[in-house]
């Protein structure tokens, strides 16, 4: 039996993915594990403004404005030429920030820790005895990620466990975790009868963004021409954060050979991925995971320059996606998407990624 009787979770809500990731496994160990008390917390709440305002409020600020110049940061950070040890070297720089976070762990009184963001174990001093194990949320690991501070590092591919053990720390391919949600059986049939599309159809889920790279495409127009093919669902999902580009959707009209549903936001995503045909949308890593969980074919769109570049190449290096930069090809993939059987879907190792990260969590 375990010793762990405490599980404090830390995310930053820097994009969503690091707070998904955290939630998802938060709620399935809440569910799973009842004799283990769970705790879930944004570090950006312990880690003063000026932080908070850099790690989150700048970073949204670059990727919806300055999509490249953010890619360039990236590419920058982690380039050959900068010292593997970089990041532990800016341990000093990070701790001057970390006193409220470290005065959370003393009161929260954990018996692990387990980290969807890179800057967690950064901040712990050497002398720290709770061990803290880290959730990688993409399909390729920024230097930043790498830290002398975690025992275990889980990642979503064999690759990615390689690089790690190569530079001498444990790492298990387990897979990113996934909302409970998805792991739950449901009808098809009944799902397409709630959600009102029409059932002779086949459904495309379009979950656009307007942050892209140079070649970025405008999904009001992208919407427009998908309904052009006919005889189809299109569901298109903007974002809570995406207030104009929603404006934009509504106000596409509905063709008589179409079924067309815009949404700001979907509490229930995964019941719309799973009576979906083919999926549309950047590649972060939550959705990369979720979409190779149902075991659904990507249309890679607007990737932000960095870590969803990897992403897309992930996908379109093992036949999970293709990645396109117009409309045109946008509209042609779809078109040979809609003309494929879903056995003709290369099938994703779908194993339950919580419940290893999990097993390997209280196994020590």
């Amino acid at each position: 039996m375990s010793s762990i009787k405490k599980i404090l979770f830390v995310s930053c809500s820097a994009g969503s993915g690091h707070t998904a990731a955290a939630n998802a496994l938060f709620c399935y160990g809440r569910k799973n594990y009842p004799l283990i008390e769970f705790e879930h917390v944004d570090i950006n709440d312990y880690t003063g403004k000026l932080m908070k305002n850099f790690f989150s409020s700048f970073y949204d600020f670059l990727i919806r404005h300055f999509p490249n110049l953010y890619g360039a940061a990236y590419y920058a950070t982690d380039s050959f030429l900068l010292p593997d040890s970089l990041p532990h070297k800016m341990k000093s720089m990070f701790r001057v920030v970390s006193g409220k976070f470290l005065k959370k762990i003393k009161e929260s009184r954990p018996d692990l820790i387990v980290s969807t963001y890179f800057l967690p174990p950064h901040f712990l001093p050497s002398d720290f005895k709770i061990p803290i194990d880290v959730v990688i949320t993409d399909y390729r690991a920024h230097k930043f990620w790498f830290s002398s501070s975690a025992r275990k590092f889980f990642v979503a591919t064999e690759e990615m466990k390689k690089t790690f053990e190569k530079k001498g720390m444990k790492a298990l391919a387990s897979g990113l975790p996934v909302n409970p949600e998805f792991f739950k059986q449901k009808n098809i049939a009944e799902l397409k009868n709630k959600l009102g599309i029409k059932k002779e159809w086949p459904t495309i889920l379009l979950k656009p963004s307007q942050v892209g790279g140079i070649n970025s495409i405008d999904m009001t127009e992208a919407a427009e021409k998908i309904l052009e093919i006919g005889n189809l669902n299109l569901i298109a999902i903007s974002g809570k954060n995406n207030k104009e580009l929603y404006r934009g959707l509504k106000n596409i009209k509905e063709i008589p050979t179409t079924r067309y549903i815009p949404l700001e936001y979907a509490d229930n995503i995964d019941e719309w991925k799973r009576i979906a045909k083919v999926v549309i949308t950047k590649p972060g890593g939550m959705t990369t995971a979720e979409c190779l969980f149902l075991n659904k074919p990507m249309i890679i769109i607007n990737p932000i320059p960095g870590q969803e570049e990897h992403n897309a190449e992930f996908l379109v290096k093992n036949n999970f996606g293709v990645r396109v930069d117009t409309i045109e090809e946008l509209v042609a993939e779809t078109k040979k998407a809609l003309l494929k059987t879903p056995s003709e879907n290369n099938n994703f190792n779908c194993a339950n990624p919580n419940e290893i990260i999990f097993k390997n969590l209280l196994g020590g």
